[in-house]
């Protein structure tokens, strides 16, 4: 296989960041070709002249390896990145963009990671403006954007919303605009005008042919704003509809996170069997592609809420804990917000635990579950060990 990606047809850029008539068949071919993929990345690790090869090789991924939880690529170039500094100034800005667009995504948890994304991004721009190239001077802005309102720097992150929205809309590259949109709606308190942006998202990375973020915006569009029953079921139909597209894509990652917000609709909804149904799919996925603890702090309230209706309640008790332990430790607000909804869900969970087990025997199991590691709350869940504790 050829080790480089084919530009889209307008001329944008790779197929798997842009989008392209070609995105969904590319993606395919990846799969089939990935072992061979491998091959060629760890070849250049070992060759001299190799740094410039990886660099053309990840960047022109896109998102691929994220959507598939592959992270020998992301770590491909973090060997190389220094040594970037020795290249044109066009192959160090790529390379710093490729590894921040991977960092801020496999490893969103690590504070440190994202502090290092915001200087990589911010050197990116300075060499973008430099080479004069509006399109990565935007990705560097984007870049930066995403990991400031991980690491709750709001402020700053809306200093560069504007910018990034005017200077996207101006290169009339659909999938830029999108991600411009949703990362304003990512930043935006007010909720019909987040959901705009969302919309809008969705318009341009249709627009663009771009199937993978076409894919977590319409997830991101189904959960936004859920304030009433009648909200989450449409939310659901959304989310199906994605998932679809997901399946279509055989993106791993993706699907995780739709089964996550499906399980948390169903459950909503008091819909147990499907809500137990769609979080083990997502617990399995979790343990296979390495997520981090806020990932599955959804996935743990809705196994509470599953097994608790069951009758086991000292289970349920636990899982609600480690729910509890994993938010407060991890999870960001800007990543994983509770709607209304969600936060009714946790309250009416806990008051019906407490009013089988008693208050007293709750307290002690929760507290007991908040000590739980991610592998045992992970086993307790999927039924895997008895409850550890009695």
């Amino acid at each position: 296989m050829p080790n480089t990606i084919s530009s889209s047809a307008r001329g944008r850029g790779p197929l798997l960041l842009f989008g392209g008539d070609g995105q969904v068949d590319w993606v395919h071919l990846l799969d089939r070709q990935w072992g061979n993929l491998q091959r060629t990345i760890a070849f250049f690790e070992w060759e001299p002249d190799g740094v410039a090869e990886i660099v053309r090789l990840v960047w022109s991924l896109g998102f691929y390896d994220n959507t598939r939880g592959h992270r020998q690529p992301y770590a491909a170039l973090q060997a190389v990145l220094g040594r970037t500094r020795e290249g044109s100034p066009d192959l160090r800005c790529r390379a710093l963009l490729a590894w921040a667009i991977r960092a801020s995504i496999l490893d969103s948890d690590l504070p440190a990671v994202l502090e290092a994304v915001v200087v990589a991004a911010r050197e990116a721009l300075e060499l973008a403006r430099q080479l004069g190239d509006r399109q990565l001077v935007v990705i560097a802005i984007l870049e930066q954007i995403r990991a400031l309102q991980l690491l709750e720097r709001h402020d700053a992150a809306i200093a560069l919303a504007d910018e990034c929205l005017a200077l996207a809309r101006e290169l009339a590259n659909p999938s830029l605009l999108g991600r411009a949109h949703d990362l304003c709606a990512t930043g935006e308190a007010d909720v019909p005008t987040a959901q705009s942006h969302r919309l809008a998202a969705l318009a341009c990375f249709r627009e663009a042919g771009n199937r993978m973020l076409e894919c977590t915006e319409l997830m991101l569009v189904a959960i936004t704003g859920w304030e009433n029953m009648k909200d989450v079921a449409d939310g659901r139909s959304a989310l199906e509809n994605a998932l679809a597209l997901a399946v279509q894509l055989g993106s791993a990652g993706q699907m995780a996170y739709l089964w996550a917000n499906l399980a948390i609709s169903c459950a909503i909804l008091d819909e147990f069997d499907p809500a137990e149904e769609y979080c083990r799919r997502n617990l399995r996925a979790v343990r296979r592609l390495g997520m981090t603890q806020g990932f599955i702090t959804f996935d743990m309230l809705v196994m509470s809420r599953c097994v608790g209706n069951k009758g086991d309640a000292a289970t349920a008790a636990q899982l609600a804990g480690a729910s509890d332990a994993f938010w407060n430790g991890v999870a960001r607000p800007t990543e994983f917000t509770l709607t209304p909804l969600e936060l009714d869900l946790i309250s009416r969970n806990k008051a019906g635990l407490a009013e089988v087990l008693g208050q007293a025997e709750f307290d002690r199991l929760f507290e007991a579950g908040q000590d739980l590691s991610v592998d045992k709350a992970l086993d307790l869940a999927l039924g895997r060990i008895p409850s550890p504790v009695s």
